[in-house]
């Protein structure tokens, strides 16, 4: 097999490049009045960023053909974000053996072992939170190789890992506290500390020594073995010679464990015209097949979409922050099934945005049933979401009427609640309040008008607090907030 010489690729490497990178802030002052205590108030905020770039974002790598050696590094930018410095970092991204169209990774794999998220056109901040088939892995191997062989057909890789092991070594010392008694009394002279050998050396004849404290402290010392017996292998293949068809296949095996895990994925995105498309996907995963208490999950979705997905919230009240941030044009539903050997949980999340379908209209809806069957459980649903509107009243001035709703019939909600449901995900927080049952409906009503003044918007909102709490004496109806905001 010919093999050619690889080449050094600087092209991309990282350059100094000092400069004010990005100034921006606004400030808002707010109005309000409390309608459940009659009383009113301001409440100023802002916030202003300076971030001062020193270095751009690049890599370096080799390149080469036939059999040949690839290894890239990437330096993330160095900045300082209000007098902070951030990143600035190094990391090897690849480290690979070609072999022709096959490869042997020198750094451990990263197989997804079945994971699968699936399609929804509203998911989460972190994108990790959407419905997801879980992973079957150890994650406790992290070192490997990993061999694969892609083609235009399709591609396959194979993880190759164990673990590393931890031996933790403990020593115990005992400190001997004694002194000379005086009279008959708790009160000793000559007081000293030390080991068992410097005080039986101590002791003297007329029994006047009096042991008086003993402690025993213990110290860990940690010493790595990079080798363990004990071993994960993990699979995977994509076929790719139909568009649009991507199929997925994990396997995991746990030699130390004797543990099994296998999962399957697959999704199908299917043109129809020029905009609108159907993308179905079904995932399965079953983990620790081989032990007695084995788990297995079993999940479907599908998508009608008309736009590409984006990192960003649907933009309408209570999806209108970051717990709420990926979102896809269209109107999908996702469903799981997990603990299917024992008490199955059935998750249902429908959920739809607009996107700019219909020009000025933007309309956010997240959904969830969650449904246990265990005996005496209870089923939970909850819904979040708004529709806004933007009316160009002039060239420049737009006002934009906007309406939001959330309700929760206080069960469990494992993938809504931390995404829509109070301040940073707590049902008890004060815009929410609470029952005995913790079922709650907020509503929120306004308009934004902007253009008006350059760089400012003003707000005018009514935001109730928990409709549903039975107890006016924590407040139901809620705020009206009256809100100048400049920003650049």
């Amino acid at each position: 097999m010919a093999a050619a010489a690889a080449a050094l690729t600087f092209a991309d490497e990282p350059v100094a490049d000092l400069k004010v990178a990005e100034l921006s802030g606004n400030a808002s002052v707010t109005w309000g009045v409390d309608l459940d205590t009659g009383k009113t108030g301001f409440k100023n905020t802002e916030e202003a960023k300076l971030k001062v770039n020193f270095t751009n974002e690049g890599t370096k790598k080799t390149e080469g053909e036939g059999i040949w050696a690839e290894i890239e590094l990437k330096g993330k930018s160095l900045y300082a974000e209000n007098g902070a410095i951030k990143d600035g970092t190094a990391s090897v991204e690849k480290a690979q053996l070609h072999f022709g169209p096959v490869y042997v990774g020198i750094k451990s794999g990263d197989t997804v072992y079945g994971k699968y998220k699936l399609v929804n056109a509203i998911r989460s901040a972190d994108h990790d939170n959407a419905l997801t088939v879980a992973d079957v892995a150890d994650p406790s191997h992290t070192q490997g190789i990993v061999a694969g062989y892609n083609s235009s057909l399709f591609d396959v890789a194979v993880d190759f890992r164990s673990k590393p092991v931890e031996t933790k070594t403990a020593t115990q010392k005992t400190t001997y506290t004694w002194g000379h008694r005086v009279g008959t009394t708790d009160e000793y002279t000559d007081v000293k500390s030390g080991t068992s050998e410097e005080y039986t050396a101590a002791w003297d004849t007329d029994n006047s020594l009096v042991l008086i404290d003993t402690s025993t402290t213990t110290s860990t010392s940690t010493s790595s073995t990079p080798y363990a017996n004990d071993y994960g292998l993990a699979a995977e293949t994509t076929l790719k010679f139909v568009p649009g068809l991507s199929i997925g296949v994990g396997v995991d095996y746990q030699f130390d464990a004797k543990a099994l895990g296998l999962g399957a994925n697959a999704s199908y995105k299917l043109s129809m015209g020029d905009k609108f498309y159907l993308q179905p996907s079904v995932a399965f995963t079953m983990a620790k097949i081989d032990n007695a208490d084995p788990t297995m999950e079993l999940g479907a979705g599908v998508l009608l979409g008309w736009g590409a997905t984006v990192d960003a919230n649907a933009g309408v009240y209570y999806l209108d922050n970051d717990n709420a941030k990926k979102v896809t044009p269209g109107v999908g539903v996702a469903a799981k099934i997990t603990s299917l050997t024992k008490d199955p949980v059935i998750q249902i999340v429908p959920s739809l945005y607009t996107g700019d379908i219909i020009p000025g209209l933007t309309a956010g809806v997240l959904a969830e049933i969650n449904a246990p069957t265990a005996p005496n459980s209870k089923v939970g649903f909850g819904v979040a979401g708004g529709v806004k509107y933007a009316l160009k009243a002039t060239d420049a001035i737009t006002i934009t009427p906007q309406a939001g709703m959330r309700f929760a019939n206080g069960a469990t909600l494992p993938n809504l609640k931390d995404k829509c449901y109070g301040d940073n995900g707590k049902f008890n927080s004060d815009i929410v309040g609470t029952n005995a049952d913790n079922t709650l409906m907020n509503v929120k009503v306004g308009a934004d008008v902007s253009g008006l003044i350059n760089n400012t918007t003003f707000s005018l909102d009514w935001t109730s607090r928990n409709l549903l709490s039975g107890n006016k004496d924590n407040g139901q109806i809620g705020t009206i907030n009256l809100t100048c905001k400049i920003a650049l």
